[in-house]
């Protein structure tokens, strides 16, 4: 479920980092602030949909109309990131792993409380 709601999280939350050059850690998190108040209850409604925990059709988790997204780069930024598209730009960590992979060992010494 989660992976729908931050990903929509992310999508909202790169477009503002494209609005503005001057990002300081009190704007991230304010952006990020404002990125989270755009997620839909539809979006979580959908996530949790797609993790079984309620019938119906899965949907994308992405529901912004990102379309056109692209026309909100600055110039300065669009020349440094060139032949990257928009999409890409906010996907560019969704294969990224944020875990370790454990081993029956690992899993077994961790019940056991070793």
């Amino acid at each position: 479920m989660d992976q729908g709601v931050i990903r929509n999280i992310k999508c909202f939350y790169r477009r503002h980092l494209l609005e503005d050059n001057g990002i300081t850690l009190l704007t991230a998190m304010h952006m990020l602030l404002h990125a989270w108040e755009q997620v839909t209850a539809t979006t979580i409604a959908n996530c949790f949909r797609h993790s079984g925990f309620a019938a119906g059709s899965e949907q994308d988790s992405c529901d912004d109309g990102m379309d056109g997204a692209e026309n909100l780069m600055p110039v300065a930024l669009r020349a440094t990131i060139q032949g990257i598209r928009f999409v890409e730009y906010v996907e560019v960590d969704t294969c990224a792993s944020v875990c370790g992979a454990l081993t029956d060992e690992n899993i077994a010494a961790q019940v056991a409380g070793a």
